[in-house]
């Protein structure tokens, strides 16, 4: 994920939280919801606009179940212009951002982590409208991409080294790989090169004992 890190460690601005009430799930669990603002790309002020669903009967409701027993561990965060993400609700800390070019990118991690950003974390890249960006990253995870960026002279970033990938679809894989003896990688891709936007990622990080939680936290973010 050295783009979505990269890119989110640029930023200087530090993102505002807001409650904005809570988010209903298909098995009635109720969890807390917050926005939280992001620099406005066009350098005026920042974007703050969330969802509408909250602001009548303070509830939004989202065709996902969430397990009974992980219930107190999670809440659900909206970012302006990237949509909503499920998160650890002990982490708090984010760099989020939004680029010129339709671009996003988020990751959340724990106050503990907060100096160390190679641990449990939650990670997010959307290349938006940048062709090349979406290219050289996609190509970590895509044959196809790969050979797009070749014939356009793109560079391309390298596949990690121990990456256990299934290919869901031509335009979906999921995959894996160890970080360390005790901590695990597990992500999601899209890649579309005929898509106004051809290329997004969502890795989480956790202990590999926290594989339940992950699946969720990655479930959630593919349910569409």
């Amino acid at each position: 994920m050295i783009s979505t890190i990269s890119l989110a460690k640029e930023k200087a601005f530090i993102p505002e939280w807001t409650a904005i009430g809570k988010a209903t799930f298909n098995n009635g669990i109720n969890l807390p919801m917050y926005g939280i603002s992001v620099e406005n790309p066009m350098d005026v002020g920042v974007l703050n606009d969330f969802s509408d669903c909250h602001k009548v009967s303070k509830t939004c409701t989202f065709a996902f179940s969430i397990p009974d027993a992980q219930k107190d561990q999670l809440q659900l965060v909206e970012i302006p212009d990237t949509g909503v993400t499920l998160v650890p609700r002990e982490w708090r800390e984010v760099y989020a951002g939004v680029g010129v070019d339709g671009s996003t990118s988020f990751v959340f991690y724990s106050q503990k982590d907060r100096k160390n950003l190679s641990t449990s974390q939650l990670a997010h890249y959307n290349a938006g409208a940048c062709v090349g960006c979406a290219y050289g990253a996609a190509a970590q995870y895509f044959d196809n991409a790969i050979r797009l960026a070749k014939e356009n002279d793109f560079l391309i970033e390298p596949r990690p080294k121990g990456l256990h990938l299934i290919k869901v679809n031509a335009k979906k894989v999921i995959f894996s790989r160890a970080v360390n003896a005790t901590m695990e990688m597990n992500g999601v891709a899209y890649f579309d090169p005929d898509s106004d936007e051809p290329y997004s990622v969502t890795t989480v990080t956790l202990p590999k004992t926290e594989r339940a939680l992950a699946s969720t936290l990655l479930n959630f973010s593919a349910r569409k």
